[in-house]
């Protein structure tokens, strides 16, 4: 299951990480509104990222403090961008272009193992309708196009994923290629390229149907 989560949601889940809060005590250290913090609450607990208890005995109206969940604490831990592109950027420097790109597409198998269940369907329209969901959960806009009726179809990306890593050979769009032939089931090909100076990457399947990747 994937948890979309606003800039918002990440400060409160930061709040929560060394000790339990109450609406008003996250009000405050935020700097937002009661009724602000009941709805990132709202959205987080329905994800399984927070819970609350009673807290407060004896006379007075008892209250509620929210803490983080295992769940929680996990997604607290997973914000890594700087890690993840001192690791690139190690990949990239590695002179050996076959070692290189075995290194990338083992990282987009693990990926691939981690996400295939949000990437379902019977047929190449509804996988790649599952991709864009995939992508758009994640701020990374993409879109799928037919030029004309009973064309294959064109999966855009729209902006790219990697903007701050350097890409002299292509590499991240081969392995994306690689990513998007085993998700949608067919080989893709790719037909645009941000590097060579188009607006977008884009992809176009080479199938009308689907066939097992390996």
């Amino acid at each position: 299951m994937s948890h979309h989560l606003t800039e918002g949601d990440l400060q409160l889940i930061e709040s929560l990480r060394l000790a339990p809060q109450t609406i008003s005590e996250l009000g405050d250290e935020l700097g937002v509104s009661a009724n602000a913090v009941r709805q990132r609450l709202g959205r987080l607990s329905a994800s399984g990222l927070i819970s609350r208890k009673k807290s407060g005995e004896g006379r007075g109206r008892p209250h509620h403090e929210y803490h983080l969940t295992t769940l929680g604490h996990r997604t607290a831990g997973n914000n890594f961008p700087d890690l993840a592109k001192a690791l690139l950027e190690v990949v990239q420097s590695i002179e050996d272009p076959k070692v290189r790109k075995t290194l990338l597409s083992n990282a987009i198998q693990r990926l691939l193992d981690s996400y295939e269940s949000e990437v379902v369907g019977e047929t190449i329209e509804a996988r790649l309708a599952a991709i864009q969901k995939f992508y758009d959960d994640r701020d990374i806009p993409i879109a799928v196009e037919r030029s004309a009726e009973g064309a294959l179809p064109v999966l855009k990306v729209l902006e790219c994923p990697y903007p701050d890593l350097e890409d002299k050979d292509h590499q991240f769009c081969e392995i994306e290629k690689q990513l998007f032939a085993k998700v949608v089931g067919t080989p893709v090909h790719l037909c645009q390229c941000r590097k060579d100076g188009d607006t977008c990457c884009s992809f176009q399947s080479m199938e009308k149907n689907l066939k097992t990747m390996q």
